[in-house]
């Protein structure tokens, strides 16, 4: 039986991977996307996530825009890194063909909480972004997303250092009010942070086959790919990139691949450690934890697992 899933994504090149794998991974049932700002503003990133459904030819699966900005502010300021990491438009600054399709009327919010109390049990969130419309959605209805199995959540840095500060990850800092909303509920989470994605990485030998399959879709993705190798290359001296998103969604999926702390979370927000995830002193002895944190992962089966359900979409 395959596994109900919603992406909620701020398509950059990471998310625009999770996409892909979760169309071409047999286990997955891709119910709908929700967009939001993060690597890029919500109007592109929900023109991404179009663009890359279509490549992909699941025109069918739904794109529901949500948040333009964090619940401390009115406006958003991309960071400049992120335009280095994924450029311009947020997918590589690739020749990909603009979506024709209209995203659905309905918000990201309200979508939200509907699919979660129409399958409840039945349905997995997968949150890739900055959490801000997880956030508003459990604020306008707690009820109806502590009803559903697992919200899965690529954010934070529990056992290393962060990627945008040395505490702090992207997505966690974006909009570190509402992860700490979020991380201090009792929602049921599954934290795959940086402890986890930084093992899982994507090399040139892996791309090599994508622009081998010589279709104009698998090259548009090697080259998307490619893009994101460069600033791995450039920043960590890494030979190619961490599979952040795509892995949230396989540990959604496959919750073997991972090892995991219970432990209650929450986030920091005071400089210097603003965005910094740790341990929540007032759960500390509750003794019945709801979230569930990735420390070690079985990166290889991952890589296995990621190839396969790309060579279905791309080859």
């Amino acid at each position: 039986m395959k596994q109900k899933i919603i992406l909620d994504v701020d398509t950059g090149i990471d998310d625009a991977l999770a996409l892909l794998y979760t169309i071409g991974e047999e286990k997955a049932d891709l119910l709908g996307v929700t967009t939001t700002y993060g690597n890029i503003d919500v109007e592109q990133a929900t023109r991404n996530t179009l663009s890359i459904l279509d490549l992909a030819d699941a025109t069918k699966v739904p794109v529901y825009p949500g948040s333009a900005h964090r619940l401390s502010s009115k406006e958003y300021h991309r960071r400049e890194v992120t335009t280095r990491i994924h450029g311009q438009d947020g997918i590589g600054d690739t020749a990909i063909h603009q979506s024709t399709r209209a995203p659905e009327k309905q918000t990201a919010i309200d979508y939200l909480i509907e699919t979660a109390l129409q399958y409840q049990k039945e349905l997995k969130l997968v949150c890739v972004g900055p959490l801000t419309n997880l956030a508003k959605a459990y604020e306008k209805n707690p009820t109806a997303l502590l009803n559903v199995d697992e919200i899965v959540i690529m954010g934070g840095a529990l056992t290393v250092p962060g990627n945008v500060t040395d505490f702090a990850e992207a997505n966690i800092i974006e909009d570190a009010k509402a992860a700490k909303r979020i991380l201090e509920s009792d929602l049921p989470l599954k934290i795959v942070g940086l402890d986890v994605t930084m093992r899982t990485i994507l090399t040139q030998k892996e791309t090599n086959k994508w622009h081998n399959f010589g279709n104009e879709e698998s090259q548009i993705i090697a080259e998307m790919t490619d893009y994101y190798f460069k600033s791995y290359q450039e920043q960590l001296g890494m030979p190619g990139c961490a599979l952040h998103d795509p892995l949230a969604v396989g540990i959604a999926l496959y919750p073997n691949l991972a090892k995991t702390l219970a432990l209650d979370l929450t986030v920091q927000l005071k400089e210097p450690a603003e965005g910094r995830m740790i341990g929540d002193y007032k759960k500390l002895n509750r003794g019945t934890p709801t979230t569930e944190t990735c420390l070690q992962v079985d990166h290889e089966k991952f890589l296995t697992l990621f190839m396969t359900a790309m060579e279905k979409v791309l080859h």
